[in-house]
């Protein structure tokens, strides 16, 4: 098959890859004539071509169009902070990666929704530059619990997050893949100040509707890009089903330990009544009932952050509560954990995500 610069060719894997003669880059990794490379995923990846190739493939081929030009803007920037923005099916996650195999520099997993480097509700990094066909291949250096899977419960916590993983990153060098959430006020509101807080050198966009509202001191910095024109499919119930896994995934191999009941949810007055907050909790709905009110069974799965002298060190679940022994039991991979931090919702034995509700007691 031949290809000539001013097209890209989208290919879906799993499959095997040969460059016959000429250059062509996937993903930020450039492969010259007698390169080889194995795709052992179903993903869509965007084939360019840096001069008239041809290559030898048994990838499915799904669709060939004007090259995006992603290639042509990566050349452009020259090093430095980078920041990526764009809703869920732009194409920046992809292009963040992109530029991580280009430029060898770090990366910053911020989306919190659909996370790549760690899980959801986590702020991840890595300084792995090596060459990745995708980003959740990189090794993890450094996590950070945001707690909940998008940054409009809380977004000064979602930036105070980015600035903590950029400080100890401690690089002028560094790729920021955020989070899809860009319509509306707040989102805008967001974005602007996460971009006025870590200073970035470029702002890569893949929406015209961010760019259109940016300052004008903002505007020398922002490169518009063109997002991936193919319908790929991340409805909701998709990337629901994406973060399922990721959860399944990573608690596979977890195991029950306990940690005193103090550490996580309060001191124990009696059975169903903690203090927490400096006000009483009452875990179960019944009069009387003075302060807060949440249903024990909301905690029972709680998603937790859990760190070891002062540094996040992975996810937990909540196994049980035991008020008589002063215990809270924890289901979790990691095995040295001396803090816990509370997330703001509970998985189910499916791993699917539900909202913890704390309420007032009722008169």
């Amino acid at each position: 098959m031949k290809i000539i610069p001013d097209y890209d060719v989208v290919i879906q894997g799993p499959c095997g890859l040969y460059v016959k003669d000429g250059k062509i880059i996937i993903s930020g990794i450039e492969l010259g004539a007698g390169d080889k490379l194995d795709i052992n995923s179903d993903n869509y990846f965007t084939v360019t071509s840096l001069i008239n190739s041809e290559i030898e493939s048994n990838c499915k081929i799904i669709q060939s169009y004007k090259t995006l030009g992603w290639y042509n803007v990566a050349k452009e920037l020259s090093g430095g902070k980078i920041i990526v923005l764009g809703d869920e099916n732009s194409g920046k996650t992809y292009f963040s990666n992109f530029l991580v195999n280009l430029y060898e520099s770090p990366i910053i997993d911020s989306d919190v929704g659909q996370s790549s480097i760690f899980l959801p509700a986590f702020i991840a990094y890595s300084k792995d530059v090596s060459k990745k066909l995708f980003l959740s291949q990189r090794r993890i250096d450094g996590i950070q619990f945001f707690g909940n899977i998008t940054p409009s419960t809380n977004p000064r916590l979602h930036i105070f997050l980015v600035l903590l993983a950029l400080k100890e990153i401690n690089s002028d060098n560094v790729v920021i893949d955020s989070d899809g959430w860009v319509n509306g006020f707040h989102a805008y509101r967001h974005k602007l100040e996460l971009i006025y807080t870590i200073d970035p050198d470029y702002i890569l966009v893949f929406d015209q509707s961010i760019i259109k509202d940016m300052p004008r001191d903002l505007l020398r910095k922002a490169k518009l890009l063109k997002p991936f024109p193919l319908n790929v499919d991340r409805s909701r119930n998709k990337r629901r089903e994406y973060r399922s896994r990721k959860y399944r995934d990573y608690f596979s191999n977890a195991k029950v330990n306990v940690i005193d009941m103090r550490t996580v949810v309060g001191t124990p007055i009696s059975k169903n009544l903690i203090r927490v907050w400096n006000q009483y909790v009452q875990l179960i709905d019944e009069k009387p009932c003075e302060g807060l009110y949440v249903d024990r069974t909301e905690l029972l799965g709680l998603y937790l952050g859990l760190t070891y002298k002062g540094k996040t060190v992975g996810a937990g679940l909540i196994k049980d509560i035991k008020e008589d022994l002063s215990i809270v039991e924890i289901l979790t991979p990691v095995e040295n954990f001396d803090g816990v931090i509370l997330g703001e919702f509970r998985l189910n034995e499916s791993f699917t995500e539900s909202r913890v509700r704390v309420r007032k007691c009722l008169e």
